[in-house]
């Protein structure tokens, strides 16, 4: 039990360190207006698919009198001489947006937090038993309300999202269209020692005589050809994909755990 209680304060001092550091490299940093020099698409690929794509974006921006330039990377193009509001660290010579600045955060805090967690979940078990009976009666019912409202939460989520998926996919909303596979965006995540791969593939079609190219919402565990005619679903109004994933499967799970949370609830009556 002490050890538990060392690793979990262990790692929760770790997260709040890190968090506090982020925190102090913030507020060291001056925020400036970068003007907009250049706007050039940037296409990475590995094994003939696309891993990465981004738009190299030069800058200039002034700190403390001096004129200085950066490259920053934007999800969309930027216009020449269009101004962006930014962030400048002296201590490292770098800038970045406010929305960039999530990417300082370290994975491993993820991870460190969920072992916390645990540890701390289990440092709570081995103390149930050296309390009174009533006090672990009442844990139990406060676990078992929170239970039953994570069980009615998600299985109402899935419901919902299944309703939308019906509603938007229905014949009235949504033509069927014929599209090309015009190249296979790869996305690499890593479990442990395996490296896995998800596939997103791109497509181009011809929708009220304009031209669409889109990358798709939906991963796929094996690579799609590329130059490939598929079928589908695009919004009558917005001329966008509408693709949604295992429509049945997610109503079926909702409805399993709304009827999970009405279990717990007729056996919650026994508890109290």
């Amino acid at each position: 039990m002490i050890i538990s209680t060392i690793i979990t304060v262990v790692c929760f001092i770790t997260v709040v360190w890190e968090l506090f550091s982020m925190y102090k490299v913030f507020k060291s940093c001056s925020k400036v207006k970068c003007s907009v020099v250049s706007s050039k698409k940037v296409q990475e690929r590995h094994d003939g698919f696309l891993t990465s794509e981004y738009w190299k974006t030069n800058v200039t921006f002034m700190h403390k009198d001096i004129e200085k330039t950066a490259i920053l990377k934007t999800s969309t193009y930027c216009q020449k001489g269009q101004i962006l509001g930014c962030y400048y660290y002296p201590e490292k010579d770098i800038i970045f947006r406010k929305r960039d600045l999530k990417r300082q955060i370290k994975s491993s805090s993820v991870i460190i937090t969920t072992t916390g967690a645990l540890f701390l979940f289990l440092n709570i078990i081995f103390r149930l038993s050296t309390i009174s009976r009533m006090i672990v009666k009442n844990i139990v019912s406060i676990l078992s309300v929170l239970l039953i409202i994570a069980f009615l939460s998600l299985g109402m989520g899935y419901v919902l999202y299944s309703i939308n998926a019906l509603k938007r996919t229905s014949k009235k909303n949504v033509t069927e269209i014929k599209a090309k596979i015009v190249d296979v965006v790869r996305v690499s995540k890593r479990h442990k020692e395996n490296e896995q791969f998800f596939y997103y593939p791109i497509y181009s079609y011809k929708f009220n005589s304009e031209n669409h190219e889109t990358k798709s919402k939906l991963k796929r565990s094996e690579p799609p050809k590329k130059g490939s005619t598929v079928t589908i679903l695009v919004d009558r109004k917005k001329a966008g994909p509408v693709e949604y994933n295992d429509v049945v499967n997610s109503l079926i799970m909702g409805i399993c755990f709304i009827i999970f949370a009405a279990i717990f609830i007729y056996v919650f009556r026994f508890l109290v």
